[in-house]
């Protein structure tokens, strides 16, 4: 019973603070959308390393 609470528990932390982090940089870069900011261009870094075709 121990072990499976601690891993419930554990669960449950990595999807809260996942969770937290994604909706923090969503805010951020809205935010930085209507600033008209320089996190324009570093918002979607992570999305570019798996959308933009890599130059061979």
């Amino acid at each position: 019973m121990g072990v499976a609470t601690f891993f419930i528990f554990r669960l449950i932390f990595y999807i809260l603070f996942y969770f937290l982090l994604f909706w923090r940089v969503l805010i951020w870069s809205l935010y930085e959308d209507r600033q008209g900011g320089p996190l324009v261009l570093m918002r979607p870094t992570c999305l570019r390393l798996f959308w933009v075709p890599r130059p061979r």
